[in-house]
């Protein structure tokens, strides 16, 4: 009897491609693709049938919304940066979904489209990036638990996406999405999250704040603290003769800093995430630290603090980094091995 694995397959690329390597492995396999607002999976369908694999749709919008959009408002609301596709990896696709599969239908390997790989480091099961570097996404992945790491499989971060890509393309499958990726929010339509939270938030979207300089004093009126991300130069709508950007957003007092360029050498993350022991990390030793998807890895100590349940990272940098926006993740790595990572919740700006 063939093994059985399921698939989250959203009719990509690279979801399509692991389908094709699951079944060319001898996998009895099943897609699931998950119901979220506004989206339709026509193309999901044509290939499952081309392919002759099993789809069911899960509906999750509910759950969706309450987990990943409202956390979305209400980060913004606290003048924070959050990262809803990590959010959605950590507890909607390696939560609720798995878990609806594996209850529902017994099934506990697991496979995504997602560009990172598995392989055993000092006696541990971690995510190591993809052997397409350029694609890789173990950044977005931090959140999963270590637990899951044995059922799981990323047949993507095995290969170049221009090899995924040409396999796909001899499969002939018509209607398939090959389109450049895309980095926008899935849940917001053409990428307008200022007009989506006016939707949401209706009467109580903060259209007013007050810009400030380093000593406090008010320089000018601002449209509301959502509309600014720490480290934003362009569209500050203030004229002050010389390149100002965002360093610090207080939404207490309704107000956001302008000066320099702000840097960080010291951050705390918390909501943290292990796929190590905590006595893992050495208190001398530098590891690869990023603070946001874009940034480059930098050298880090790190710190494990314990604080009852509510347990925290402090990161030291060796060099001055451009500081990252609370809300934002910190991802630790060690030869390209996932270590660790958490939401940032402290940042000491210089």
């Amino acid at each position: 009897m063939k093994q059985k694995i399921a698939v989250a397959f959203s009719g990509g690329v690279d979801s399509t491609f692991s389908l094709i390597y699951l079944l060319e492995k001898g996998y009895d396999v099943r897609a699931f693709t998950f119901k979220i607002p506004g989206k339709t999976f026509d193309n999901a369908i044509e290939i499952a049938l081309k392919l002759k694999v099993p789809l069911e749709f899960v509906d999750i919008q509910s759950i969706f919304e309450k987990i990943v959009q409202k956390n979305f408002i209400e980060e913004y609301k606290m003048g924070k940066t959050p990262n809803p596709c990590i959010r959605c990896n950590r507890f909607i696709k390696f939560g609720v979904l798995y878990y609806h599969i594996l209850h529902n239908h017994n099934i506990e390997l697991f496979s995504t489209g997602h560009y990172v790989q598995k392989e055993i480091k000092n006696s541990n099961l971690l995510l190591k990036k993809a052997y397409d570097t350029s694609k890789d996404q173990s950044y977005f992945l931090w959140g999963i638990s270590h637990k899951l790491l044995p059922f799981l499989d990323f047949p993507c971060g095995r290969l170049k996406k221009e090899d995924i890509r040409s396999i796909v393309k001899s499969y002939n499958i018509k209607n398939l999405n090959i389109a450049k990726e895309s980095f926008d929010i899935c849940f917001i339509p053409d990428n307008d999250y200022k007009r989506y939270l006016e939707e949401k938030l209706k009467k109580n979207f903060p259209k007013h704040a007050h810009f400030v300089d380093t000593k406090g004093n008010i320089l000018d009126e601002s449209d509301g603290i959502i509309n600014y991300t720490i480290g934003q130069r362009k569209g500050l709508k203030f004229a002050a003769g010389k390149r100002m950007y965002v360093r610090r957003i207080d939404p207490l007092k309704n107000e956001i800093e302008l000066g320099d360029k702000p840097k960080t050498k010291r951050i705390v993350a918390n909501k943290i995430n292990l796929f190590v022991n905590p006595d893992y990390f050495e208190a001398n030793k530098f590891y690869k630290c990023k603070i946001r998807y874009q940034s480059k890895e930098a050298d880090a100590k790190v710190n494990y603090i314990r604080a009852g349940n509510h347990n925290k990272l402090l990161v030291e940098f060796n060099e001055l980094q451009e500081a990252s926006s609370k809300g934002q993740s910190l991802v630790i790595y060690e030869d390209d091995f996932l270590l660790a990572g958490g939401i940032i919740d402290e940042i000491e700006i210089i």
